[in-house]
């Protein structure tokens, strides 16, 4: 445990002197800023009916998310393992009287530590600005839903920070890995699973009638939807996106097709749940991934 605790305090210390960390976070705190004046700007002027909209900065904080959020997540990783190679301070490490998994464990809680304080941070001052200009008052449903969208977020910048440092124990080029990892997050980030979604559910049901859903047009044959859903949902950028879309409707009863959606909270989440796998997987997936890679095999 000592051992974890001081890889944990390296990792913090340099990323206070990384610089590609420093301008990826404050890159992203400076569009948090604009979201929450823009989100606030458009409640003031258009003052959307009731409570359906007051959480409408959870829409525009998304995007910034599943983007800017993901190169603050792939500026940690990257530099953990392939800035510390050619500088040799990684074999520096491994000749302490310190275990191998002690150190992954150390880089990985580190990073993952900064990751939450910065997404914490940026987005507390995005909803500070938004609540000051709306002069909506912060009550028990606003505050948990806000913290769901926080803890979702934690749970996508984790996935791709895992992602990020696994790469880099693999690779050993910088390059080869920087292009691979953005080629991950392109496809995460673009319509690419949902588009492949369709396809397959043409395949296999046909040319089918659709309506317009988020990201595009879904079927309106149950099956085919589900199929194209799945297909969609391996993207964890769709799935957080979908997720905080939803988070911010259904703050009263609406009717949809003569069914009732309740604005319970737990009857949100439940109705949301097909979201929530990748994020959960992928964080635990790559974390275990770092862990097996960096124990077992030579990267110094």
């Amino acid at each position: 445990m000592p051992g974890i605790i001081t890889i944990i305090k390296k990792e913090i210390s340099d990323a206070v002197t990384n610089r590609s960390f420093l301008l990826s976070f404050g890159i992203l705190v400076l569009c948090m800023v604009i979201a929450g004046f823009a989100s606030g700007n458009a409640f003031n002027s258009q003052r959307f009916v009731a409570s359906k909209d007051r959480l409408l900065i959870l829409r525009e904080i998304a995007p910034i998310i599943t983007q800017l959020g993901a190169l603050v997540s792939v500026a940690l990783g990257f530099n953990s393992i392939n800035k510390e190679r050619p500088e040799g301070s990684l074999k520096v490490v491994l000749s302490y009287p310190i275990y191998r998994d002690q150190i992954i464990l150390g880089k990985l809680l580190g990073n993952l530590v900064i990751t939450t304080i910065a997404t914490t941070a940026s987005m507390g001052i995005s909803l500070a600005l938004y609540l000051q200009m709306t002069k909506i008052v912060l009550d028990s449903e606003t505050l948990v839903r806000y913290s769901t969208l926080i803890l979702l977020a934690i749970l996508l910048l984790g996935g791709y920070l895992g992602l990020s440092i696994l790469l880099s124990a693999s690779i050993e080029d910088p390059k080869t890995t920087l292009l691979v990892t953005f080629l991950f997050l392109g496809i995460f980030n673009s319509e690419t699973l949902f588009s492949y979604g369709q396809i397959f559910s043409n395949l296999v049901y046909g040319n089918i009638p659709r309506v317009w859903g988020l990201g595009g047009s879904v079927p309106v044959y149950a099956p085919a939807k589900a199929l194209q859903d799945f297909i969609s949902s391996l993207s964890p950028a769709y799935d957080f996106t979908a997720f905080s879309t939803n988070l911010s409707n259904y703050l009263q009863p609406i009717t949809t097709n003569g069914v009732v959606i309740n604005s319970s909270f737990w009857d949100l989440i439940t109705n949301n749940l097909v979201y929530l796998p990748i994020l959960i997987v992928l964080p635990l997936a790559t974390f275990i991934g770092c862990y097996v890679i960096f124990t077992r095999t030579d990267i110094s």
